[in-house]
């Protein structure tokens, strides 16, 4: 009897070290060190930001938005706690109360309506334990809320819990569950909505409140009823938040800025340098994209490409004939417009389509069509450079070149089938005149034209292939981004600068980034032969193809044109001293627009559109005539120099040295800037 009484009293003492044996050396090591518990670390998707800190774009599996406890509406806090842990503040992330109470309760009516779980033990499950249902998992969660307890203060286990606990549909903590379901910061969240929310932790797919709202209602109900009853609510306040309908619905990611090709570019570019762990990094991209640019480009784009696809339409139903061959692609026409800072080379502005979720493809970067004559100023640029002048005569005539076995006969012409004799260089480009941008460019050669197209940032690989005669009305395909970015000296004094979207990254660091700001400014054209080719650009506008910009009645932009064979493409690329913008349309297949259409006609509308939105409170700029410069009446006829009498005169300006020998200089008692004036306005 006493051996039998010996036993029995011993039996705990056994049971007891067989269990503390099986957690020493099972349960404990299992679990996280202290070091990672003090590393929690949450998934947070990937943002892309405007430059003004807007949302462009969110991208990861899980939608959370972490908030700080000062930033957790207090009535949220009273809420998760009558929900789910009433004691919280008081027990040690164990509530033995609340477990022997969830027994008991269990135990008499066979229900589980309240857990023994504390938001502690749920903080542990969520971070770093399985949803596993067995007793092993259980006694690992008891330990590791204390250790958690022991790392951090309550505060901090409740602002863990709030921005981690699934919430459904993507919703990751309670201020994405928020925006999620009411399309509301927890801010701005009424008591029934904030007690709905607290009410998802238990089973947010079960009791979701839109694909289950009669048990969401119920749950709704409880937490209202517990926060009565626990003094964080007033009876009225109770009473009104009950006859609340549930109201949710599920709503998209809060974009407050559309710019989906630009974070497109963002999310394939940090993909690329650290993989698909990216989505879930938290990582914060702020971008160079300026929102009222970006929505400018957006409207002034859609709404040209459509009057064009109008005139197309009407095109084929009033002249079928013109498509007994081929149909135009069922698509319809395209279009691109990237608007870059030419004083640092931020993108900001950028729209590569008309609708990104129906054509994905970026029109600004990837889209590789003929430039037209929007290489013409780069070309003029080099012969201004070789000490050509606005008034070197070029001869705008027929030429003819024989074919070959490889290549057919080429019998190049101008818009409009006519040939306008001897021209003057500057003419050449403000009506940009085919057969004289030839002879320019067989004058100049190839070698520093193609130097020069290198310099301005075109690539010299595909640049070589384009090395014969038909580069000078645009044979070489360019992506409206690189046209862009050709374009920064003209607007800038003459400095080359690389485009850049990528502003500032917060929570990684990319060393071989493409689309961050890399490099200098390095001069392209030196200062004098800048301000010629400044010159004939704004001439264009004043008087040549784009006289149509005319309406922004400013004397500080300039551009080009351009229409590639039987319009295919077409473009226009001009210019502000603090803006450039290049535009294109077309179809993606290329397929010609047809007669009567132009660059002046669908890029330059859609250029214009954005130009009067973005310099809408710019004041005009006047150019600074740098030194070393002479102004000289000329003879157009001859390109040598005139007198002041004479009546077919033209006011050019030179780099000293290269003026006509005869003629007068402009010494007229007039100032510089009337001059220059003068120049603008004579024709």
């Amino acid at each position: 009897m006493r051996l039998l009484l010996l036993l029995l009293s011993t039996l705990p003492l056994i049971a007891g070290g067989i269990l503390w044996h099986y957690i020493d050396n099972r349960i404990l090591p299992a679990l996280p060190s202290q070091q990672e518990i003090e590393d929690i670390q949450m998934q947070t998707p990937l943002r892309v930001l405007a430059r003004d800190g807007s949302l462009i774009a969110e991208f990861g599996e899980k939608h959370r938005t972490p908030l700080t406890f000062s930033e957790i509406p207090q009535p949220m806090i009273d809420a998760i706690i009558a929900a789910e842990d009433e004691r919280f503040f008081e027990h040690p992330g164990i509530d033995a109360t609340g477990i022997a109470r969830a027994a008991f309760q269990y135990l008499i009516t066979g229900q589980k309506r309240q857990g023994g779980s504390t938001i502690t033990m749920q903080m542990a499950r969520n971070f770093f334990l399985t949803r596993e249902k067995s007793w092993e998992r259980k006694i690992k969660e008891l330990f590791l809320a204390v250790r958690i307890e022991e790392s951090y203060s309550k505060q901090d286990i409740l602002t863990l819990y709030l921005n981690k606990v699934f919430l459904g549909h993507r919703a990751y903590g309670i201020e994405a569950a928020f925006q999620t379901y009411y399309g509301v910061s927890s801010s701005q969240a009424t008591l029934a909505q904030t007690a709905m929310i607290a009410a998802l932790p238990k089973a947010p797919s079960s009791i979701n409140p839109i694909r289950n709202p009669k048990r969401a209602k119920e749950r709704r109900n409880y937490v209202l009823d517990r926060m009565k009853l626990l003094g964080k609510i007033s009876e009225q306040a109770h009473r009104k938040a009950i006859k609340r309908p549930l109201s949710a619905k599920l709503h998209r990611i809060p974009v407050q800025t559309a710019a989906p090709y630009a974070a497109e570019m963002v999310r394939a570019e940090l993909v690329r340098i650290l993989g698909k762990s990216v989505y879930g990094s938290g990582i914060r991209v702020t971008t160079t994209i300026q929102p009222h640019l970006q929505k400018g480009a957006i409207h002034s784009l859609r709404k040209t490409v459509t009057e064009v696809n109008q005139r197309q339409r009407k095109r084929q139903k009033d002249h079928p004939e013109e498509f007994t061959e081929s149909k135009p692609p069922k698509q319809g026409v395209q279009g691109a417009l990237v608007a870059l800072n030419p004083n640092n080379g931020a993108v900001v502005a950028l729209s590569g389509g008309t609708d990104f979720n129906k054509t994905p493809f970026n029109r600004v970067t990837q889209s590789m069509r003929q430039m037209g004559s929007t290489i013409k100023p780069l070309i003029y640029s080099t012969a201004l450079h070789q000490g050509k002048t606005a008034a070197t005569l070029l001869n705008d005539a027929p030429l003819v070149f024989k074919g070959s076995l490889d290549f057919p006969p080429w019998k190049p012409e101008n818009s409009g089938h006519r040939f306008h004799g001897p021209t003057l260089l500057e003419d050449g480009l403000i009506y940009s005149r085919n057969l004289a941008s030839i002879r320019l460019l067989q004058q100049v050669g190839f070698k520093p034209v193609l130097r020069h197209l290198n310099k301005l940032g075109l690539p010299k690989s595909r640049i070589k292939q384009h090395q014969d005669l038909t580069l000078a009305v645009g044979s070489l395909p360019a992506s409206p981004l690189e046209v862009a970015s050709a374009y920064i000296p003209f607007a800038n004094g003459g400095k080359r600068i690389k485009p850049y979207l990528i502003e500032k990254i917060e929570g990684g660091s990319l060393s071989n980034c493409t689309l961050c700001k890399k490099g200098k400014k390095s001069r392209v054209l030196n200062r004098q032969v800048h301000y010629l080719i400044d010159q004939m650009l704004k001439k264009v506008i004043q008087r040549g193809t784009a006289q149509a910009a005319k309406k922004l009645k400013r004397t500080d932009i300039g551009g080009k044109t351009g229409t590639s064979n039987r319009a295919v493409d077409t473009w226009f690329a001009g210019y502000h001293p603090d803006l450039v913008a290049v535009s294109w349309i077309g179809y993606d297949q290329p397929y010609p627009l047809g007669k009567g259409e132009s660059g002046g006609h669908t890029a330059l509308p859609m250029w214009i559109r954005f130009m009067e939105g973005a310099l809408k409170t710019v004041a005009v700029k006047r150019p600074t005539r740098p030194a070393g410069m002479a102004t000289r009446y000329i003879d157009p006829a001859t390109g040598k120099g005139a007198s002041a009498q004479q009546k077919n005169k033209r006011l050019l300006t030179f780099r000293k040295g290269f003026q006509p020998h005869s003629g007068i200089e402009s010494v007229t008692g007039k100032s510089v800037d009337e001059l220059r004036d003068e120049a603008l306005q004579l024709w």
